[in-house]
Order: structure tokens, then C-alpha cells, then sequence
């Protein structure tokens, strides 16, 4: 170690910050809190009042807005469905507003199985009555340019910001969205899904 020149001292402790760096940078989004996000109780009852949640959902709201990455385990019955519909469309609504960062948030995609889309879909118009949920069969709507989150975006997103597929068909929803080189074309996209192949 004494033999080492300062000049290889100084490049090998380079080496070392970046992957420091590039380690907090892939651990972050996995495992840090959303700091960035205001999650108060002001916010949470806001939240609570405009989606008519019980106590108990407003607690599964907080969990969810609270991580990057969270499961809701609720038991049948306790409205997972509404929570997650609340959670998601106050995401849209605080990076339009400027409360957050711009996540490249355009679109929420629900992947469930096909017996519920109907029940998504009319879950998010209950909390959300001017949302136009995309039910994806065979084909993909007239305009899938993503929405302008800056000018267009009322409560819970702009109109056309949920879609919702099947597990069966998300294999077909995206070969088409590569076809017609829509979103899936952003480098967030294009990771997407590659991990979705990867789960298939």
C-alpha cells in the first residue's frame, strides 16, 4: 500500500465513491422512503375525504405513499382496491401540482386478473369521476402519446392516465406498444419491460 503512487491512491478512492454512488443510487428507489413527497396528516385526510376511505384505508394510504416499493396484505373485503386507486391517482395529481418531482409519471397500469378489470375500472371512476380507464383487449386506444401531466391533469391524472390489462394479455399489450413505438420507447419503459419478461 505505501508503494502506491498518490496518483493510483486518487483514482482507486474515485473508483471506490462511484460505486458507492451507483450503490445508493440502485438501492434508493428499492428502499428509501419518498422524502420528496408530502405525506402529512393534512394530506392524508385530504386524501381520505375526497376517495370516502375508512380509517383503516387511510392507514394503508399512508403505508402505500410512504415507500417506493409496498405490499397492501389487507384481508378481502377491506377495499385494497380503493386504496390503491387513492394512493396512485394522489401520485399523478402531487407531480402535476409541483408537490413532487417529475417521476416520469404518465400513465398508471394496473395488471390484474381478468375477472376484476371491470372492478378496477369502476373503482377508479368512484374516486375519480372524470377518468376514463383504459381496458386493454386487442388493441390500444386512438392516441397513446402520453398525457401532458402539466396542462391537461385534473384530480387523479388527465382522463386517459389508467389502464388496465389482464396477466395474459400484458404480453400482447406490450409487443404492441413496441410495435407502435409508444411509450416503451423511454429507457424507464424499456426496464419495465424487460422485468416483466424476466416475472413471465
Amino acid at each position: 500500500e505505501s508503494r502506491v503512487s498518490p496518483a493510483e491512491r486518487a483514482k482507486r478512492e474515485k473508483a471506490e465513491q462511484e460505486k458507492l454512488w451507483r450503490e445508493a443510487r440502485i438501492e434508493k428507489p428499492l428502499y428509501a422512503p419518498m422524502a420528496l413527497l408530502p405525506v402529512d396528516d393534512d394530506v392524508i385526510e385530504s386524501i381520505r375525504l375526497s376517495a370516502r376511505l375508512m380509517d383503516h384505508q387511510s392507514a394503508g394510504v399512508r403505508h402505500l405513499l410512504r415507500r417506493t416499493c409496498a405490499l397492501n396484505g389487507d384481508d378481502m373485503g377491506l377495499g385494497k382496491t380503493r386504496q390503491t386507486v387513492a394512493a396512485a391517482g394522489h401520485l399523478l395529481n402531487a407531480q402535476a401540482g409541483g408537490l413532487a418531482p417529475s417521476m416520469g409519471l404518465a400513465r398508471i397500469l394496473i395488471v390484474c386478473p381478468a375477472s376484476l378489470k371491470d372492478n378496477w375500472s369502476r373503482e377508479i371512476r368512484m374516486v375519480y369521476p372524470d377518468a376514463r380507464p383504459f381496458i386493454f383487449e386487442n388493441a390500444l386506444p386512438s392516441d397513446t402519446s402520453p398525457p401532458d401531466l402539466f396542462t391537461e391533469t385534473g384530480a387523479g391524472g388527465h382522463p386517459s392516465s389508467w389502464w388496465i390489462v389482464n396477466y395474459e394479455r400484458m404480453g400482447a399489450l406490450l409487443a404492441l406498444l413496441e410495435t407502435e413505438k409508444a411509450d416503451i420507447r423511454r429507457p424507464q419503459d424499456i426496464r419495465c419491460a424487460q422485468d416483466i419478461r424476466c416475472a413471465q
